[in-house]
């Protein structure tokens, strides 16, 4: 599956949900990597060490194609059944990062803010195989929305000019607590 292929099927779905106002999403997070080769090829991208001094989502939108990286955001929103996310420069305030207990359907959202600014402040990560091939996988090992993670990989960019980081792995640098009742997606 190619990029614009993947943006096509995963990000841009992804997107329209982002502009919705809160959801509701159900479900548990699991810090369960998955079984099988799937489980095993998303479990390799976990970084036992932080990889240390890291540029911000807003820095890494203006590097250039084939720049070696090491990012910091928070993760926006996992791609369901690919070792993908979006990754939100962590400027952006989610919904309850100031409230632990907001009544927000959706807590780790950034509805909040204007969608043009999260637009502004969002790329693609994405773990390829070998082949180049998106890897899949239906979970990624200790990561939820709104976890700040460092990410070590290269910057891609397509025609129309979207930031994606191929990654090599991924490091988890904070968990944000939240009120028992939240309710994460899947």
């Amino acid at each position: 599956m190619s990029i614009p292929t993947l943006v096509k099927r995963c990000f841009l779905p992804a997107l329209v949900s982002l502009l919705a106002a809160c959801g509701d999403d159900a479900g548990s997070p699991s810090d369960d990597a998955d079984t099988g080769e799937r489980g095993a090829a998303a479990a390799t991208l976990v970084l036992a060490t932080d990889p240390g001094n890291a540029v911000t989502v807003a820095q890494v939108r203006k590097a250039k194609n084939g720049d070696k990286v090491v990012v910091v955001g928070r993760v926006q929103e996992i791609v369901r059944g690919f070792a993908a996310f979006r990754l939100a420069d962590q400027s952006l305030e989610y919904c309850a990062q100031h409230n632990k207990e907001d009544t927000c359907p959706t807590p780790w959202d950034y509805c909040c803010v204007p969608p043009a600014k999260v637009k502004a402040n969002l790329i693609f990560v994405e773990a390829r195989d070998a082949d180049g091939k998106p890897i899949r996988a239906t979970k990624l090992p200790g990561l939820r929305p709104v976890d700040l993670v460092a990410i070590k990989g290269t910057v891609e960019r397509d025609a129309r000019g979207n930031v994606t980081i191929v990654s090599s792995g991924w490091y988890r640098r904070e968990r944000p607590e939240f009120a028992h009742t939240v309710r994460w997606p899947q």
